[in-house]
């Protein structure tokens, strides 16, 4: 009989999360495309306005104490967005900038999700394989609450807790002790991609995305983009460096998400003897035979 495999629902749940977002990014993209060329069709003709097409909208908001009059708040406009012309199309082509940028975004978090949830699902599975200072100290502390170790939430709140650091350093540390292949993996693998280089420029952009409104300031992080402008594209306009993403770039980058998690997966699995084949074609196979 074989020994069920731990990271098999990790990795599951990111293929699903992965493919809803790339859906959903594709069926956008293709959208504002055809609604673009209909409107740019328009436009060009004899007849059509100068201001051609339009777009306006105002957002307010109410001074929450003061006396409402019969029983409304009186509404404030906070500002107004109004796009005419030319300027209209420029903010369509800016709708799809920042939705592959937020899909950029919460394909970096479904990898992260992923990352914690395997090393408590093969934790749970293999708990003597966890580091028993941490252990101790994390028992000791309390910050199991009320837990205990023949359960899943254990081993999820110790990974949370004592492996979440920056860009997610810890958590990847912990897989490489657990699946002693994956090192190498990273680096040596059919893309010729060192993925701890290429992980490092996906958590730039990332809070470039979240934090910065696309821009990247700093002169270090910039450095560690070049070279990957297939999967986080930049523009420079004099002392700025912005991220520029397209819908075939989001595309890429949840695909190269999805083949490190299935190093991880594959290797954590090696470590252990469980079954990896179940993902022997792609992320339907391995859903379809989930369902089964």
């Amino acid at each position: 009989m074989t020994t069920p495999n731990p990271v098999f629902g990790p990795f599951g749940s990111m293929c699903e999360r992965l493919t809803l977002l790339n859906g959903l990014l594709m069926n956008l993209g293709e959208l504002l495309k055809q609604s673009k060329a209909a409107l740019q069709r328009r436009a060009s003709k004899p007849d059509a306005p100068k201001w051609y097409p339009r777009s306006g909208y105002v957002l307010t908001f109410a001074d929450i104490t003061a006396p409402a009059r019969d029983g409304i708040l009186r509404p404030h406009p906070l500002g107004k967005f109004v796009a005419t012309g030319e300027q209209f199309f420029e903010m369509v082509d800016s709708l799809a900038t920042h939705n592959a940028g937020w899909v950029v975004s919460q394909g970096y978090e479904a990898f992260e999700t992923f990352l914690f949830d395997s090393a408590a699902g093969f934790l749970h599975a293999n708990p003597a394989e966890a580091d028993p200072d941490k252990v101790q100290r994390f028992e000791r502390k309390g910050r199991n609450e009320d837990s205990v170790q023949v359960e899943l939430a254990y081993w999820s709140r110790f990974v949370r807790r004592l492996y979440r650091s920056t860009n997610n350093q810890d958590s990847l540390g912990l897989l490489r002790d657990l699946a002693p292949g994956l090192p190498e993996a990273e680096r040596n693998n059919g893309r010729s991609l060192d993925l701890t280089m290429w992980y490092a420029a996906a958590s730039t952009v990332r809070h470039a995305v979240t934090h910065s409104q696309f821009l990247i300031p700093d002169a270090e992080p910039i450095t560690s983009l070049r070279g990957y402008d297939a999967w986080f594209p930049l523009s420079h306009e004099g002392d700025v460096t912005r991220f520029v993403p397209t819908v075939k770039t989001a595309e890429r980058v949840l695909e190269t998400f999805a083949e490190y998690a299935f190093l991880v997966f594959k290797h954590l699995s090696l470590a252990n003897n469980y079954d990896w084949n179940i993902m022997a074609d792609n992320c339907a196979a391995l859903l379809g035979e989930r369902d089964a």
